[in-house]
């Protein structure tokens, strides 16, 4: 549901699966929240930073893109991480661009 004062771009879908994320050369489980056309918000027990490059994947699709929030609610508790796609394929076929801004939304 996108609503007025939302600046997301394309409406977001609760879909919640499980999925890795990979940070640099570490993968990690993660809890797939929601995903839209520009980018998705998962759950895991990484912490990137802002600005930062990282691949989700679930199944054989792969998603590339830059961290553009970061929650941590506490100790224990997993970190929320919204990503800006740059990059969607296929495992094995991640060499074709997505057409999208590198610009995190303002």
């Amino acid at each position: 549901m996108t609503r007025p004062f939302e600046r997301r771009r394309a409406e977001r879908k609760l879909i919640v699966c499980g999925g890795t994320v990979q940070q640099g050369e570490t993968s990690h489980a993660c809890l797939i929240r929601d995903v839209s056309a520009n980018g998705l918000f998962l759950y895991s027990g990484v912490v990137p930073a802002v600005g930062e490059t990282i691949r989700v994947s679930f199944g054989d699709v792969v998603f590339e893109g830059l961290v553009v929030r970061v929650e941590t609610k506490g100790f224990g508790a997993a970190t929320g991480i919204g990503i800006m796609f740059t990059r969607v394929g296929v495992a094995g076929t991640m060499d074709v661009p997505k057409q999208a801004s590198t610009q995190p939304p303002r």
